[in-house]
């Protein structure tokens, strides 16, 4: 297998992975509720006891196929996803700036001056957040 190989199945299974912890989180009660997002955990006892089944047997497939394949697991620092999470949030942030709206049509005045303020002031507590772990694990 080439390495070509190895890099493009082991993205896709590290991927996979993360939806299995994701619906493994969800199986288990999960229920985010935050300013903006609600989620209603609306999965019945039997779902989640199905769902948790179809984790384990997809992680036995994962586990064999690394075995097989010669995969290692991808160690991810908790600082690095959290500055990576924030340098990916600012380019949306920073677009909520007026001047960038402008794209969807005119912006009323009184929006201009609240969405400027709103978006620096986003986009201060994210550079705030990307500060606290700098370059993530590589400099944390």
């Amino acid at each position: 297998m080439s390495s070509g190989h190895r890099r493009g199945i082991a993205a896709t299974l590290v991927l996979l992975d993360e939806v299995l912890c994701d619906v493994t989180e969800w199986a288990s009660g999960r229920s985010r509720r935050s300013v903006l997002i609600r989620e209603d955990n609306d999965l019945s006892a039997g779902q989640r006891a199905r769902l948790i089944a179809i984790v384990e047997n997809a992680r036995r497939l994962l586990a064999g196929a690394a075995d097989r394949l010669g995969l290692e697991p991808e160690t991810r620092y908790v600082s690095s996803s959290v500055w990576s999470a924030c340098i990916t949030a600012r380019l949306g942030v920073a677009e909520l700036a007026s001047r960038h709206l402008n794209r969807y049509g005119e912006v009323p005045p009184e929006l201009v001056d609240y969405m400027d303020d709103l978006s620096a002031a986003l986009l201060r507590e994210l550079d705030r957040m990307i500060d606290t772990v700098p370059g993530g694990a590589e400099e944390g």
